[in-house]
């Protein structure tokens, strides 16, 4: 009976043990991810018609150096709803 016990311990710690690595292995897999190459090329694109997105769009590029581009319609309409 002792055996049983010891070795259900024992399977337990291990199996403990391997899902912690998986999961911290995976962790590291999704941050690594997440990460920006330094040699990849971003670029913003954006269009603003009052002007508020236009300072989001430069923060963004900034902080991501990055690019930027505005959309700038040819004809200046509005759309009413």
């Amino acid at each position: 009976m002792k055996k049983k016990i010891i070795i259900a311990v024992i399977l337990g710690v291990i199996l403990l043990g391997v899902g912690a690595y998986l999961l911290l292995r995976g962790q590291s897999n999704k941050e690594k991810n997440n990460e920006i190459k330094k040699d990849s090329k971003i670029l913003v694109v954006y269009y603003s018609a009052q002007g508020h997105t236009d300072v989001v769009a430069k923060e963004i590029a900034s902080n991501l150096n990055a690019d930027i581009f505005e959309l700038i319609p040819e004809k200046n309409t509005q759309v009413t709803i």
